[in-house]
C-alpha cells in the first residue's frame, strides 16, 4: 500500500562551453606587425645593398638589387638565382649573410634564410638585425622555444625593448608558461605603459587567473588608449560576465557588434548573457545570429538548445543538440545534453545509449556517468546504477550527488545500512541538497526509525518548502508513526502543490481506509499502478475497464492483481457480479482454486465448456475487464462476512497435492506460476462460463 519516492538529481543541460575564449594578440596570430617588420627588413636590405656600392662590390650590390626588383614583381625564383653566383662571396661577411638571408625571407624559402642569419651571427655575435630576422623566421616556421633562446639575446643587447618583451611573453604563453608569460608583459608595459598589445594579453591572463577587476583594468586602459576597439570590447564584456555585472557585460557586447564587423562570438556571447539574465526567446535570437555568421558553429547550436531546453521545448532542443553533433561528432557536452533530453521525455533507453557515446568519445566524463547512473536506477538496474556511481567515486572521490544516487540504488535492493550511510556521506558533502534529505528520510522510514523520518523530511522541507515528494514521505511517515490526521494534511498539501501525483494518493488511501474513509480511500487507491515504485502490471489487455454499467448477458475477465490476503477478501464481490448477471472469468494463481470453489454460489455452476463465440469475441468494446481491487468503487463496502467458508479451506501444502493428484473432469485449468509477470491475455486461452455463474481460471 505505502510508497515512496526518492529524490533523484533531474538531469539538467550542461553548460560547458558556453564562454568565448577571450581575443588575445599572440605572437603567431596574422599580425599588421608583421608587414611592418617585412618592409623595415626589406628597407634594411637596400641600404645594405647601397653599402656595399658605396664599398665598391658593385657586380655583387647590382645583382642583391635586382634580386630586390624581382621580389617586387612576384619574381621569387628568378630573385633568388640572380643571387646564387655571388654566394661564396656574401659567406665572407655579415653584412652579405644578412642580406641573403632578407632575399631568400622574402622570397618564402624560410629554412635557406634561418642558414644565413646563422652564418651573419657566426660572424658577427649579437649583430642586432640578424638576431630580430633570425627570431621572425623562428616564429613562422613554429619553433617557440628557439624563438624564445632568440629574443633573450636581443633583450641582453637591449634589455628595455618593450616590443621584445611583450614577445617573449607572446611566446612563453604559447608554452603555456602563464606566470611567465604575465610577469613578462608587465615588464613590456614598466617600460611602454600603452602597449596595447601587452594590456591586451595582461587581461587575458588575470581573467584566467581569477582576478577580475585587474583584468578590467587593463581593458579599461585599452579601450582610452583604442576607443571603440571591437576586440577589446569583446574582452571586456567577458570579464563583465565572470563578474556577474550581466547588464554592463549586455552594453559592451552590444557596442562590440555596433562597431565591428558581424562575428559569431559576439553574438554566441551576448545570447550567454541574455540566457543569464532570463530573456531566453532573445538569447535564441542571438545564437540563431551566431550560426548564421559562421555557418556551421556547433557551439551555437549548442547553446541554442540549452535555451530551448529552458523554454520547455524539449523537441527543439533535442534537434539543436542532434545538428551540433552532426557538425562536430566528438562535441561531447551536445551529446550529454541529448542524454538529459531524452531522460526527460522518458525514452530511457535511447537516453543511455546517449550516455554511452558520450561515454566512449570522452571516457569518464562525469555528467555522463551520473546521468547515465540515473536512468539505470530509473530502469531498474539498480545493480549497474551502483557501478556508474562507483567510477564517479574512483574519479572524484567525494561527489555529493553520485553518492546520492548510489544510496537510491542501495535503498532498492534492500541494502539499507549502506545505503543510509552512503546518504550520510552525501548530506555531509552537500547539506543544502534537498533531495539528498528526502532519501535519506526514505531509508529511515524503511528502518522503522519514523521519527528520524520526520525530521529528514522537515530539513528537505526547509530548504526546498512546499517539496512534494518531501510532503508524501513526511506524510508517510506520520502515518506509520499512528498519527493519522496530520499524516492527511501533508498528503493534501503535496497534491496540491502537485495535483495528481500517484505517489501522495497511494500513500493517502493508505491513511484514509486506516480511518475508516474507505469510499474516498479505494478512489485514491486507483493510483496504485502509477505509482513511481509500482510492480509490472499482472495483466496487461486491450478489454476495457469496467465502469459500473449493466453486466446483465455481459462477459467479465477478473484478475487477482494483489496479494492472497486482497483475494480473499474481495472474493465476495465476485457474487455480486454473478447476481449482476455477468459471465464471470477469474484469473488467480493456481494455488487459490481449491479455496476459491468454496464460493457458495459454485454448485449453480453448469459445467464448462468451450466456446468459439467467447474466444473470438473477448475484446469486442462490449467486453470488459475488471482488477478485483476495484470492486469497493463500483459495489461500495461490502465489509460483512466472507462467503468462504473456513471450514472448507485446507492447508496449503494439502491443496498442492490435490491439484497435482485430482483430475478435474469437465474443466480445463491454465497455470500462472508468477502473479507479478505481466501477462498478455489471449481470448484462445479463455472459456466461457454458463450466465449467472461464475468459474476460476488461472492464465
Amino acid at each position: 500500500m505505502k510508497t515512496t519516492r526518492f529524490g533523484l538529481d533531474v538531469p539538467h543541460p550542461e553548460e560547458h562551453g558556453q564562454m568565448s575564449v577571450p581575443h588575445v594578440e599572440q605572437l603567431d596570430s596574422p599580425d599588421p606587425r608583421d608587414e611592418f617588420r617585412g618592409r623595415a627588413l626589406l628597407q634594411a636590405a637596400i641600404t645594405e645593398a647601397f653599402a656595399l656600392l658605396n664599398a665598391g662590390a658593385r657586380q655583387e650590390a647590382i645583382a642583391i638589387t635586382e634580386a630586390f626588383a624581382l621580389l617586387n614583381a612576384g619574381a621569387r625564383q628568378e630573385a633568388i638565382a640572380q643571387i646564387k653566383q655571388y654566394a661564396d662571396l656574401a659567406a665572407r661577411s655579415n653584412a652579405g649573410c644578412y642580406i641573403f638571408g632578407l632575399i631568400y625571407f622574402n622570397a618564402g624559402d624560410l629554412r635557406h634564410a634561418l642558414t644565413w642569419f646563422d652564418r651573419a651571427l657566426s660572424l658577427q655575435p649579437g649583430f642586432p638585425e640578424a638576431l630580430s630576422a633570425r627570431t621572425i623566421v623562428l616564429q613562422r616556421l613554429s619553433q617557440p622555444h628557439d624563438v624564445l633562446e632568440s629574443f633573450e639575446a636581443i633583450l641582453k643587447l637591449r634589455p628595455h625593448d618593450a616590443e621584445a618583451l611583450f614577445s617573449v611573453g607572446a611566446v612563453l604563453q604559447s608554452l603555456g608558461r602563464m606566470t611567465d608569460a604575465l610577469a613578462a608583459y608587465e615588464a613590456a608595459l614598466q617600460w611602454s605603459p600603452e602597449h596595447c598589445g601587452a594590456l591586451t594579453n595582461r587581461g587575458a591572463l588575470l581573467e584566467r587567473f581569477g582576478r577580475l577587476d585587474e583584468a578590467l583594468v587593463s581593458f579599461d586602459a585599452v579601450e582610452t588608449i583604442r576607443p571603440g576597439d571591437c576586440s577589446n570590447l569583446f574582452n571586456k564584456g567577458s570579464v563583465l560576465q565572470k563578474l556577474g555585472r550581466h547588464e554592463d557585460a549586455l552594453a559592451a557586447y552590444e557596442e562590440a557588434g555596433r562597431r565591428g564587423p558581424p562575428d559569431a562570438e559576439t553574438e554566441l556571447n551576448r545570447g550567454n548573457v541574455l540566457q543569464k539574465l532570463g530573456r531566453l526567446e532573445e538569447a535564441l535570437a542571438s545564437y540563431d545570429l551566431s550560426s548564421r555568421y559562421r555557418d556551421g558553429y556547433p557551439q551555437a547550436l549548442y547553446n541554442k538548445g540549452i535555451v530551448l531546453q529552458g523554454l520547455g521545448r524539449p523537441q527543439d532542443a533535442l534537434a539543436a543538440y542532434d545538428a551540433a553533433l552532426a557538425l562536430d561528432p566528438s562535441y561531447y557536452e551536445a551529446s550529454c545534453n541529448r542524454g538529459n533530453i531524452l531522460h526527460e521525455l522518458g525514452q530511457l533507453e535511447d537516453a543511455l545509449a546517449s550516455c554511452s557515446y558520450t561515454l566512449k568519445i570522452r571516457p569518464g566524463f562525469l555528467p555522463a556517468l551520473i546521468n547515465r547512473a540515473n536512468i539505470l536506477l530509473q530502469l531498474g538496474r539498480a545493480e549497474e546504477a551502483i557501478l556508474s556511481c562507483n567510477e564517479v567515486v574512483r574519479r572524484a572521490a567525494e561527489h555529493p550527488q553520485s553518492l546520492g544516487i548510489r544510496g537510491a540504488a542501495l535503498h532498492k535492493l534492500g541494502r539499507l545500512g549502506e545505503a543510509l550511510a552512503s546518504l550520510d556521506e552525501a548530506v555531509r558533502l552537500n547539506p543544502a541538497a534537498p533531495d539528498k534529505w528526502l532519501n535519506r528520510g526514505n531509508v529511515l522510514q524503511e528502518l522503522d526509525r519514523h521519527l528520524e523520518a520526520v525530521a529528514r523530511f522537515n530539513e528537505a522541507l526547509r530548504i526546498k518548502p512546499h517539496y512534494p515528494e518531501a510532503l508524501s514521505g513526511l506524510g508517510l511517515a506520520l502515518k506509520e508513526a499512528g498519527k493519522i490526521d496530520e499524516a492527511l494534511v501533508y498528503f493534501d498539501e503535496a497534491l496540491n502543490h502537485k495535483p495528481g501525483y500517484p505517489d501522495a494518493r497511494i500513500n493517502r488511501a493508505g491513511a484514509l481506509l486506516l480511518k475508516g474513509s474507505l469510499k474516498a480511500g479505494f478512489e485514491d487507491f486507483e493510483s496504485r499502478w502509477d505509482r513511481s515504485n509500482a510492480p509490472p502490471k499482472t495483466l496487461i489487455s486491450d478489454l476495457p475497464i469496467w465502469e459500473g454499467q449493466k453486466l446483465a448477458g455481459q462477459a467479465i475477465v477478473v484478475w487477482d492483481e494483489q496479494g492472497l490476503g486482497d483475494l480473499i477478501q474481495f472474493s465476495r464481490y465476485l457474487l455480486c457480479l454473478v447476481d449482476a448477471g455477468a459471465d464471470v472469468t477469474l484469473l488467480c494463481r493456481k494455488n487459490m482454486h481449491q479455496l476459491l470453489r468454496t464460493l457458495p454460489k459454485l454448485a449453480e455452476a453448469g459445467s464448462l465448456r468451450r466456446s468459439s463465440r467467447f474466444k473470438r469475441k473477448l475484446c469486442l468494446s462490449e467486453r470488459a475487464h475488471e482488477p478485483s481491487s476495484r470492486f469497493p468503487n463500483q459495489f461500495g463496502d461490502r465489509s460483512g462476512a466472507n462467503p468462504l467458508s473456513s471450514s472448507r479451506t485446507k492447508p496449503r501444502r494439502e491443496m498442492g497435492r490435490a491439484n497435482r493428484h485430482q483430475r478435474l473432469p469437465n474443466r480445463r485449468w491454465l497455470a500462472r506460476q508468477q502473479i507479478d509477470r505481466p501477462s498478455k491475455v489471449d481470448s484462445a486461452c479463455l472459456f466461457r462460463a454458463a450466465r449467472g455463474n461464475r468459474r476460476c481460471a488461472a492464465d
